[in-house]
Formats: structure tokens, C-alpha cells, sequence
């Protein structure tokens, strides 16, 4: 599951709790007898709905969620190495490994953890695809233009004199 998704659950999960306090706490003052009452067991209601939705979105997702945040992390980390020129985290001279502990601050990522490594040994490799993909994708467009060029200007390569310009028109 993706962070949109667990952010659109959550969104519902809170409306469906203030609209279910709303009709609990005006259900309450209506059976109560009093409008003021009413009104106020709608708010307090409301509140409690929205409170208890938001904890239990985060009891439910909150592994998933601080995956995502730690991924975020790894990633705005490795694209800022990246941007000096650090692919690798295990070949460093004692400048880069400086200037790697001063990114990991910023990023409040821990360089100890060997998952760090790897989450970044992995966004790499997925970068790198994404750019050969991108890559291949573009060389392909251009393939495919040069391709009907080609087939355009073949179309009137055996035409001679008067009836070639006549035919490009």
C-alpha cells in the first residue's frame, strides 16, 4: 500500500468518526431534551470520533507509515550524495566519509544501522533503472521519429522532376 492510499484511509477514517460523534452526540441531547445540550454532546462527540479515528489509523498503519517516512529519508539522502558524486557508501576517502556524516545529519539518517546501507544500495539500483527505463524509452521515441522520417522521404524518393514537388503537396 502506497502513502496516498494510507493517507485517503485516513481521511475517511476521520470524517466517518466526526460525522458518527456528531449523530452520537445530537442523538444523546435529542434523547436528553435539550438543544444546548444537544449541541454540546454533538461537538464533544465530534471530537472524540476524529480523536479515536486518528489513533486507530495509527495503530493500524503506523509500521507502514514510519517505513515510508524512513524511506523518504534514505532517498532525499541518496540523491544529495548523489549531487557530490557518492555512489557508494563502503569506498570513501576521509573527505567523503565526512561529508557523508554531514548529509546523514541533515537527513536524520543513522549511518550505524546496516539497513541504511542497504535501503540506499537499493534506492540506487532503482534509481539507476529508472533512468536506464527512461533512457531506453526516449532512444525508442527517437527510433520510431527517424523511422517515419524515412518512410516519409521514401514515399517520394522514386519520383522525378515535375511530379515530385506536385506529390509533397
Amino acid at each position: 500500500m502506497d502513502q496516498k492510499k494510507l493517507d485517503t484511509i485516513g481521511w475517511v477514517m476521520i470524517g466517518v468518526g466526526a460525522l458518527g460523534g456528531m449523530v452520537l452526540g445530537a442523538l444523546a441531547g435529542i434523547l436528553l431534551g435539550s438543544d444546548i445540550l444537544g449541541a454540546s454532546l454533538g461537538v464533544f462527540g465530534c471530537l472524540l470520533g476524529v480523536w479515536i479515528s486518528v489513533r486507530l489509523h495509527d495503530i493500524i498503519f503506523g509500521k507502514q507509515i514510519k517505513q515510508f517516512e524512513k524511506e523518504r529519508k534514505v532517498a532525499a539522502f541518496y540523491e544529495e550524495c548523489k549531487k557530490y558524486g557518492i555512489q557508494d557508501l563502503k569506498k570513501l576517502d576521509a573527505a567523503e566519509k565526512q561529508r557523508v556524516q554531514l548529509i546523514a545529519e541533515k537527513h536524520a539518517v543513522d549511518l550505524s544501522d546496516p539497513k541504511v546501507i542497504q535501503d540506499f544500495n537499493t534506492v540506487r539500483d532503482r534509481k539507476e533503472k529508472e533512468a536506464a527505463e527512461k533512457q531506453e524509452k526516449k532512444a525508442l521515441a527517437d527510433k520510431q521519429t527517424d523511422q517515419e522520417q524515412y518512410e516519409k522521404l521514401s514515399r517520394y524518393a522514386q519520383l522525378h522532376g515535375n511530379k515530385k514537388p506536385v506529390a509533397m503537396f
